[in-house]
Formats: structure tokens, sequence, C-alpha cells
């Protein structure tokens, strides 16, 4: 409610505005690396939508150093609010981040709390390889 006020007097009938705080973020971020090589992740992240999606303009995914999005890079731009999936390219450095945090957002601003998962890097190592050289020729493999 607002008032205005002059030296003489102030104003009797006030000017209102309805207020409305939407809250509005994802939850339940998810993550399987399907990058089997060390130090370098790829696969979809996921996220399940919002309960109150009326302001939702839509998504945007970092890379972060921690659940907060502390040093966060984007990935791959703006998600539609219609999407709960990103791709994360394969081969993507995994360097000093450890998480990948989702933020919601209107056509005002991007939330400032996100929703986070931690990484687990998959690895996949071939191991006790052996070859039974069954070519008769020297200097051929067969």
């Amino acid at each position: 409610v607002i008032f205005t006020r002059s030296s003489l007097h102030e104003q009797s009938t006030p000017a209102f505005i309805i207020i409305s705080d939407t809250i509005a973020s994802v939850s339940s971020v998810y993550f399987i690396d399907q990058d089997l090589d060390a130090e370098e992740l790829g696969g979809n992240i996921s996220w399940n939508d919002p309960d109150d999606f009326a302001e939702l303009a839509g998504y945007r995914v970092y890379l972060g150093t921690s659940a907060m999005g502390a040093n966060r890079s984007q990935i791959n731009g703006d998600v539609p609010a219609n999407d709960e999936i990103l791709l994360l390219p394969s081969n993507t450095p995994l360097q000093s981040f450890d998480f990948a945090v989702a933020y919601t957002r209107s056509v005002l601003v991007e939330q400032t709390t996100p929703s986070a998962v931690m990484f687990g890097d998959s690895v996949a190592l071939a191991s006790n390889l052996i070859l039974i050289d069954e070519d008769l020729d020297k200097a051929q493999i067969g």
C-alpha cells in the first residue's frame, strides 16, 4: 500500500499493487557419464520441471566447481522451457569442475540458487589384451 504525502496532508485513499513472489526451481538433476575417457565427460544432464512454471522462460545449465555454481561455465546456451534435458558433448574436459548446476530463468532474471548434481567420471580401460598371430608372414599381423 502506498500513500502520497505533502507538507499539509497525507492521502486518504492509498494506491496498491499485488506482488507475486514465484518460486520455480528444478529438482532431481541427473547425470551419468557416458564418455569413458579419464578426465572427460559426456552424456545427458536431465532434471524435473518446477512445480510452478507460469513465469518460466527456460533454463541455463553450467559446469561449476561447487553446488552453488562457483566458477561456472555455461553449457551450450539457453535451454527452452519445454525441455528437461541437455546434452553435454563427449570429450568435455573435466578440468576443475565437480558439478552440473541448473538454473531456471524468467524473462527478467536468472534464479539465484541452482539445483546441482555432482559428477562421477566413468573410466573404462582395456587390459590384459592378447593377440595370437596366426599370419605366418614376417612383419605382418593377422
